[in-house]
């Protein structure tokens, strides 16, 4: 397996191509034989992607305009406190670079954490699964239909009244949990025949069963 064209990624490369799930949008230096991610006019920040400071002699970085911290420029942030640093802190008063950084949560990631504790790419992951978790979620009451008053009372076929994304199984195997048949009862008529499949006129009116108010008056019609 082919490992990622960046310096320091440990991820593998995708199929047909040199960069990992992470980078796979990220350009690289153009400078050759650099495996940097560009900064900015196609370069890194080691070969000039960042504006250098312009106090003579200085090679820093500039910050906040034409100057190093050191020299004048402007930081959001405090300097970094190893000796000889211009770079800005991250935590603990260090810049990344000297261990200021907070690597990813997961486990054997050794990328820097970008928000929540994760890096880019588990940050994703995490979302994409929290989404997937709600929607699982959903609540019951957001894939039902209200019962209208002319379905109230049973009108000769069987009408749950439910969306077309619950089936007639799903809608019984909820009544069923719900409403569990009494102790010795059983979920097939006399004739063995499932009670969802029975013709209208072979079957008993009673009210729908998604009536709350139907259960209250008559709880004989939780058992079909």
């Amino acid at each position: 397996m082919v490992s990622c064209a960046f310096k320091d990624c440990r991820y593998d490369a995708l199929p047909n191509t040199d960069k990992c799930e992470v980078h796979k949008f990220r350009k690289q230096c153009r400078i050759p034989n650099c495996f940097n991610i560009v900064y900015a006019r196609h370069l890194c920040v080691r070969h000039g992607g960042k504006k250098k400071c312009k106090a003579t002699g200085c090679a820093a970085n500039a910050y906040g305009g034409n100057f190093c911290g050191q020299h004048g420029g402007s930081l959001s942030k405090p300097a970094c406190k190893f000796q000889g640093c211009t770079k800005q802190s991250h935590t603990r008063g260090l810049c990344v670079t000297h261990g200021g950084g907070r690597r990813c949560q997961v486990e054997g990631c050794g990328h820097y954490a970008r928000g929540g504790g994760h890096c880019h790419k588990h940050k994703t992951d995490q979302q994409s699964m929290v989404a997937m978790l709600i929607k699982d979620e959903q609540p019951l009451n957001s894939r039902f239909e209200p019962i209208t008053e002319a379905d109230y009372h049973y009108s000769g076929r069987y009408d749950a009244a439910f969306k077309d994304d619950l089936t007639h199984h799903e809608f019984l195997d909820l009544l069923l949990q719900y409403f569990p048949p009494a102790m010795g009862t059983t979920t097939t008529t006399p004739n063995g025949q499932e009670p969802w499949k029975m013709t209208p006129a072979s079957c008993i009116p009673v009210r729908s069963p998604c009536s709350v108010d139907a259960l209250a008056f008559n709880p004989s019609a939780m058992h079909v």
